[in-house]
């Protein structure tokens, strides 16, 4: 049984044909859209295989264009609802929004990177990340209160950066 992988009513009808496995096998063996790759890694979601759907999800939008960059958001902000510390993904609508000059949601973006690389205890990675804040927003309060206290987590009770 050939899976055709052209439109989304062809797919719609063969995922209530076919079980999953054998949906997920027969996507695997095609040249796969981004479209296709996001459908695959809800598929592997619903099997459970986190890994894997948060793999077909990178390669998803890896193949979005520019001018498509609200689906490539929404595919990261998928991986970060399966994995809140994926820092690909954050570093992924970083990067989106940076491209896009939409300031405001890149600076909360990149306070949740900075608060996990402070989580994790990597602060010269967080150090980082301050300082993009800060030439972002150069009176950002979570960036000052970070190197006012020598790194130490000032986005945990001030995530975003405001009185």
């Amino acid at each position: 049984m050939g899976l055709k992988i052209s439109g989304l009513d062809d797919i719609n009808k063969k995922i209530k044909t076919l079980d999953k496995i054998q949906l997920i096998r027969e996507l695997n063996n095609k040249q796969l859209t981004s479209d296709d790759l996001n459908i695959l890694g809800d598929l592997c979601l619903k099997k459970g295989d986190k890994k894997r759907a948060i793999e077909c999800f990178y390669k998803a939008a890896s193949k979005i264009s520019f001018s498509n960059t609200n689906r490539a958001i929404a595919i990261y902000k998928k991986i970060l609802n399966i994995s809140s510390s994926d820092i690909p993904a954050y570093e992924g609508i970083i990067n989106i929004l940076s491209k896009s000059g939409l300031v405001a949601e890149q600076k909360k973006y990149l306070l949740s990177l900075a608060q996990l690389y402070q989580n994790t205890g990597d602060f010269k990675k967080a150090n980082s990340i301050f300082r993009k804040i800060q030439e972002l927003d150069p009176t950002n309060k979570a960036a000052e209160v970070f190197f006012s206290r020598g790194k130490t987590n000032a986005t945990k009770n001030n995530p975003q950066g405001i009185d």
